[in-house]
C-alpha cells in the first residue's frame, strides 16, 4: 500500500516550516485510503503558532536525544561525554518549553497537541549537528512570529525567554560544529 509521508519530504530544515501556511496538515504517515483527520480548530490563529511550536519542541527532544546517542556511539572519548551532557541540558530546556507552551494553551482554553514535528537524522556527526542548528534557527524564527501576535505581556515574556534559550542553543550547537571540524 502506498504511504503518504509528505511532511518528512518538505522538512529538509526547520526553516522550511515558516514558508508553509499555518494550516498545513501534520497528521503524519498514514495509509492513503485513510481519510484526513479533522484539522484542529483554534479560537485564534495565534494558537496555531503555539501548537506548531509545541510540535517543534517535541521533535527537538526526540532528534537531540537520538543525535546524542548516535554521536556517543560513534566517538567514544571524553569530549563525547561533555557533548552528551550538553545535549542532555538542551533536551531538559526543550522539555521545559513543552510544559510552558502546554500551560499557555490550557490557560487559553485551547487543547495542546501531542503531535511531534518529524525529527531528522543523518549519517555523520557534522550533518547531525547541522540539523540541530537548523532546528534551532527554525525555532527562533517561529518564536519571533509568535511574538508578533496579540498575546498578553505575561505570555510574551514566556515566549521571549523561550526564544532566548533557543538562541543560546543555536550558539552552543554552532560552537560544537566548529569544534568537530
Amino acid at each position: 500500500m502506498p504511504q503518504d509521508c509528505s511532511r518528512r519530504s518538505f522538512l529538509t530544515t526547520s526553516a522550511t516550516l515558516l514558508a508553509l501556511p499555518i494550516g498545513v496538515q501534520l497528521a503524519g504517515c498514514r495509509d492513503s485510503s485513510t481519510p484526513e483527520p479533522a484539522k484542529q480548530k483554534f479560537s485564534d490563529q495565534k494558537f496555531e503558532l503555539i501548537d506548531l511550536a509545541l510540535q517543534h519542541e517535541f521533535g527537538a527532544v526526540v532528534q537531540y536525544g537520538n543525535h546524542a546517542g548516535v554521536i556517543a556511539h560513534l566517538h567514544k572519548n571524553s569530549e563525547t561525554d561533555t557533548f552528551t551532557k550538553t545535549i542532555q541540558q538542551i533536551i531538559t530546556d526543550e522539555v521545559h518549553h513543552t510544559i510552558q507552551l502546554t500551560q499557555i494553551m490550557k490557560e487559553e482554553g485551547e487543547e495542546p497537541t501531542i503531535a511531534v514535528w518529524p525529527p531528522q537524522t543523518a549519517e555523520t556527526t557534522q550533518d547531525m549537528i547541522a540539523q540541530d542548528i537548523a532546528a534551532e534557527s527554525g525555532a527562533v524564527k517561529l518564536y519571533q512570529q509568535i511574538l508578533s501576535q496579540d498575546f498578553d505581556d505575561r505570555v510574551k515574556r514566556i515566549i521571549e525567554t523561550i526564544m532566548q534559550t533557543e538562541e543560546l542553543h543555536h550558539h552552543i550547537f554552532s560552537k560544537l560544529s566548529v569544534r568537530r571540524n
